[in-house]
């Protein structure tokens, strides 16, 4: 069986980062941790993730310019992109669905629904 490429999970706070570590590790993902949008794009460099899992709240750029910088990158294939956000922040979802997030996530989520969207989009990077 072929070795699953990591999942790349932006996040800068400890508490949920911890959490989304437990449950995709108990599904048998490996998980890559950055704590900002800048350390996230330095470790694109190395890494090819088979999906990238954002916090919309990230500092160090924000959400909005992580992405930029992303689809500005012509170097490799972007991984397809889930955004957690929290409810009633819909501006930043449309901005952000017009740089490339391919799903959303409200916060406070269903662990259950949050891995139906994992599988959901890294079988499509997988099928790629």
């Amino acid at each position: 069986m072929a070795r699953r490429r990591p999942i790349l999970l932006v996040e800068d706070d400890e508490i949920l980062w911890r959490f989304l570590v437990a449950l995709l590790e108990l599904e048998a993902f490996e998980v890559i941790r950055a704590r900002s949008g800048d350390e996230a794009l330095d470790l694109l460099e190395r890494i090819e993730p088979q999906l990238l899992i954002l916090d919309a709240n990230i500092s160090s750029p924000s959400s909005t310019e992580f992405l930029r910088r992303l689809r500005r990158r012509a170097d490799s294939e972007r991984p397809p992109i889930l955004c957690l956000i929290m409810p009633g922040q819909s501006s930043l979802r449309q901005i952000n669905r017009a740089l490339g997030v391919d799903e959303y996530l409200a916060e406070p989520f269903e662990p259950a629904a949050l891995l139906r969207v994992v599988r959901r989009l890294a079988l499509r990077r997988s099928a790629a």
